[in-house]
Formats: structure tokens, sequence, C-alpha cells
């Protein structure tokens, strides 16, 4: 019979090493807001993240809408596996997502469509970004295809106020009641509105501009 200190011994060996091979968690994605900010359904609600160690270039860059296309293609109503790296200064969540084994993140820098940030960039999957990167530009793809490209990061840097534009943020209205939003019309309805459990109603948010952040519009009829 095994000795009792080795059975307890194996039990602690379980406890130490099962967590961290834990991946973080999974859920749905229900709406992309750019090329490296998505929405994913964590115990049920929609949950905004950011992707780890890169940007992408914003809408009014160039390769913007193609950054969010790509994304898009890759995890839209897919089911992704979210790795939690860290919460930053502002409260945002910045992940690392895999869809089919594959880096979302990795995916991005692959197609020009993400620069690394390499100065923040600290995970052991950064090295290879940051070749992949280096290929890229070498290819002249993407984003790396302008004759003088500019890294999203210094863009979001030269137009700052264009960040922190929210839809309908010269609204006045302001409400912390939790919402719900339909995932197929992207739209978001308040607690007394007769669709507010609607079957597709399965992003909640936790207030009226959470839910504008993750590009849902508010009903017509309940006016949330």
């Amino acid at each position: 019979m095994m000795p009792r200190q080795v059975i307890s011994l194996i039990f602690l060996v379980i406890l130490i090493f099962i967590p961290a091979m834990s991946w973080g968690w999974q859920g749905q994605v229900v709406d992309i807001s750019n090329g490296d900010a998505i929405t994913v359904l964590h115990d049920g609600r929609g949950e905004k993240l950011f992707l780890y160690g890169i940007h992408c270039p914003r809408q009014q860059q160039n390769f913007g809408p193609e950054s969010k296309n790509f994304t898009s293609q890759m995890v839209t109503a897919r089911i992704v596996e979210v790795r939690p790296m860290l919460v930053d200064s502002s409260g945002r969540t910045i992940v690392i997502v895999s869809v089919d084994g594959m880096s979302l993140n990795e995916e991005l820098v692959k197609a020009g469509l993400a620069s690394v940030l390499v100065q923040y960039c600290r995970d052991t999957s950064c090295p290879m970004w940051i070749r992949n990167q280096e290929e890229a530009q070498i290819k002249k793809i993407g984003l790396w295809s302008n004759e003088n490209p500019t890294p999203p990061s210094e863009f979001r840097r030269e137009n700052k106020p264009l960040e922190n534009t929210l839809p309908n943020s010269s609204s006045p209205k302001q409400t912390s009641e939790e919402v719900h939003g339909d995932i197929v019309t992207h739209v978001f309805h308040s607690p007394g509105c007769r669709n507010y459990d609607c079957p597709n109603c399965i992003a909640h948010f936790k207030n009226r501009n959470q839910a504008l952040r993750a590009g849902y519009k508010p009903c017509g009829e309940c006016n949330p």
C-alpha cells in the first residue's frame, strides 16, 4: 500500500499545478469594436476585452476597417479561450484570445494588421510576435505596405481625443441599471422593456455606457 505521506504529496502537487495549467475561461464573442477590442459573454454578461501586447489601427486609420474585419471573421459568434493578462490603469481587462488553437493576437500581427507593443509585451509569446511583425514589415503587408507607416500606438497618441469619444457621449442621460443586449440586432433594452429578456438578449451589461462602448444601440421603444 502506498504510504500516506506519498499520497499527500501527490495531492499537493496536483493542487499546485492544475491552476497553473488553467487557460482562464471560455465565452462566446458577441461584438467586435475594433481589431483589438471584442466583447465576450462571461457569466451571462458581455465583457469588453482588449488584446494584450498589440495595437490595431483605429477605424480612422489606414487598415483599421481591415483589422476589424479580420477579427470579425476569425471570432464573431465563436467560443473563444480567454487568458486574462492584466487590468490596466483604466480598468480595462487585457487578454490573449485563442480559437481553434490559434492566437488572435498573433494572427493579427502576422497579417500586418497590428503592431507589437515591444516595450510592454512580456509574455513568452512576445518574441515570436516580434518576429512575425518583422516578417510582415519585410513583406510590406497590411499597415506596413504604406511608404511611411504610422504604428497604431503613435496614431492613438496623436489622435487621443478620438480614443475617448463614445457613441452618444454628448447625451446627458446616465443610468446605472443593468441592460440586456440582443446579440443579433445589437440593440439593448432596459429592465422595464418588453424585449428585456428576449431569446437573443443574452449580452448583459452593467449599465448603458458599457453597452454603448460594446457598440450596441439603445432600443427606440424603451429608450434606455
